[in-house]
C-alpha cells in the first residue's frame, strides 16, 4: 500500500508538471523529474526480474521528494516568466524556445520514441536493455589480475612482462 501511495504521488506530481505548456517554462524540471522516475522504476523493476530481493521503498521516497521538489521549482520558474513580462516563453533557453506552443509530455514522449526506435533499430529491448556486462563476466582469468597501470603501459605501447600483445582479427570474437 505505501508503494502505490508513493507511486500514485510521483505520477501526479510529474503528471502535473508534463501537463503544462513549454512556455510556462516546466521543460527541464519535466524532463529531470521523468528521467528520474524512470530510473527508479527501471531498477525496481530489473531488481524483480532478475530474481533479487527488491526494495523499492527508500528509492520511491527519494525520488518522490526529487520530483516534488522539481514541481516547486518549475512553479518558482513560471512566476519568474510571468513577472518578467513579454511574450510567453521569450525569455526561456534557446532550446526551450523551439517547442514554445506545446506541451511538454508531448516534447517528452516524441524524444523517447525517437530513443526507442534506435534502440530497436540497434537490435536491443527497449524496455529491459541488456546489462553490461563486468570485465570479471567477460574475462574471469584477467579481471583480478590487470592493474590499471599495466592497461595504460599498454595503451603506450610497453608491454609490462607476464603479457604479449596479440592481434586479433574480424571474426575471432
Amino acid at each position: 500500500a505505501r508503494m502505490a501511495s508513493i507511486l500514485a504521488d510521483i505520477f501526479a506530481a510529474v503528471d502535473d508538471m508534463a501537463g503544462r505548456p513549454v512556455e510556462d517554462g516546466a521543460m527541464g524540471h519535466t524532463d529531470l523529474a521523468c528521467q528520474f522516475m524512470l530510473d527508479v522504476l527501471y531498477e525496481t523493476a530489473e531488481a524483480y526480474r532478475d530474481g533479487g530481493d527488491a526494495e523499492p521503498i527508500a528509492g520511491l521516497e527519494d525520488a518522490r521528494d526529487m520530483i516534488v521538489r522539481q514541481r516547486g521549482r518549475a512553479d518558482r520558474y513560471r512566476e519568474q516568466l510571468r513577472a518578467a513580462g513579454g511574450p510567453p516563453g521569450a525569455t526561456l533557453p534557446w532550446i526551450e524556445r523551439r517547442d514554445v506552443g506545446r506541451v511538454c509530455r508531448d516534447v517528452i514522449r516524441k524524444e523517447q520514441e525517437w530513443v526507442r526506435a534506435q534502440q530497436k533499430k540497434w537490435g536491443h529491448d527497449p524496455v529491459f536493455p541488456p546489462k553490461p556486462r563486468t570485465l570479471h563476466e567477460i574475462c574471469p582469468e584477467c579481471a583480478d589480475g590487470i592493474s590499471g597501470t599495466a592497461i595504460l603501459e599498454m595503451m603506450r605501447g610497453n608491454i609490462p612482462d607476464g603479457y604479449e600483445l596479440v592481434r586479433v582479427e574480424k571474426g575471432d570474437g
